[in-house]
């Protein structure tokens, strides 16, 4: 079973917590979807520095550029 990871700055990585959790389907509460860990104050704060150096691009960015690159996200972030 894959651990899902942070989008931090375009890229996919790891969180530095080494608290791990599983997410099971709310249909049926057996079936485990996937296991994630649990984001740190250290994680949040390079996200936090990411989307600050990101936000006046993004800003300038066109819509339609925009929609790919969150279908891009979505594709990734599949659980199935």
């Amino acid at each position: 079973m894959r651990v899902l990871q942070n989008s931090v700055g375009g890229q996919w990585i790891d969180s530095t917590s080494r608290n791990l959790r599983q997410s099971f389907n709310p249909a049926n509460h057996e079936a485990l979807l996937c296991k994630t860990k649990d984001s740190n104050p250290a994680d949040s704060a390079a996200a936090f520095q990411a989307a600050e150096t990101a936000s006046a691009t993004w800003a300038r960015t066109p819509l339609p550029n925009c929609a790919a690159l969150h279908q891009g996200f979505l594709s990734h972030s599949t659980l199935l």
